[in-house]
């Protein structure tokens, strides 16, 4: 019997919120930011959303299957469910490179483009674009 069916790119949404971070007793409390220092100019990307969804009209994303999600109920042991807690800002950021930095580099895999998301040293030299992790 089939319990798990297959998401497709364009069914994953954007909307749906990463489980709550489990944090322990002893999780840092202080403020991390570093001042940012950036190497070329800053400007507005105005199409971003236009230049997304032309993108994403002209993947066949029925033939790249990126993940399976359970039909009925999420078992308790399943993998969308946060297991791991986090207790400073390098916890952190590893669960935000594995739950956003995975799946929209996997995106970009499909849909042929040349993007990856992670750390700036990892990906700098082996790509002609790299995104570092985002801050808003």
């Amino acid at each position: 019997m089939v319990t798990s069916i297959a998401e497709h790119p364009e069914k994953l949404s954007d909307q749906e919120p990463l489980s709550n971070l489990l944090v322990g007793p002893g999780h840092t409390i202080s403020d991390a930011t570093h001042q940012k220092y950036f190497l070329g100019p800053l400007k507005p990307w105005t199409s971003f959303d236009a230049d997304v969804r032309a993108r994403s009209d002209t993947t066949h994303w029925s033939s790249h299957v990126l993940l399976f999600r359970h039909r009925y109920q999420t078992p308790a042991a399943s993998l969308k469910i946060e297991h791991v807690r986090c207790g400073d800002e390098t916890g952190v950021q590893g669960r935000f490179v594995a739950n956003v930095g995975q799946v929209l580099s996997a995106a970009c895999a499909a849909s042929n483009t040349d993007l990856r998301f992670g750390d700036f040293k990892a990906t700098a030299l082996s790509l002609s674009r790299a995104i570092t992790n985002i801050e808003c």
